[in-house]
């Protein structure tokens, strides 16, 4: 059977275009609660992909609430960085 005819999405752009400059367009993921506390208490991360270099950076958070200083946090360091 032909696998396009069960296909109900047509598939991503594979030409899309990427962040031409470092900060341009960062994508951002908070993922958790873990079920299981860490030896250090973290039971979250904040995962943060530069779109340009795909460089990914990663903190590790004990509560949910802590996500808005990480991202201003990365944000003064890419103002920097420039």
């Amino acid at each position: 059977m032909c696998t396009e005819g069960k296909l109900t999405v047509r598939p991503f752009n594979k030409s899309a275009t990427h962040a031409k400059e470092v900060g341009e367009l960062t994508h951002i993921d908070l993922w958790g609660k873990y079920n299981t506390t860490s030896l250090y208490g973290w039971q979250y991360y904040i995962l943060f992909v530069n779109d340009h270099s795909h460089y990914m950076t990663i903190e590790f958070l004990k509560a949910k609430s802590q996500a808005s200083d990480h991202v201003k946090a990365y944000l003064t360091y890419l103002q920097n960085c420039g």
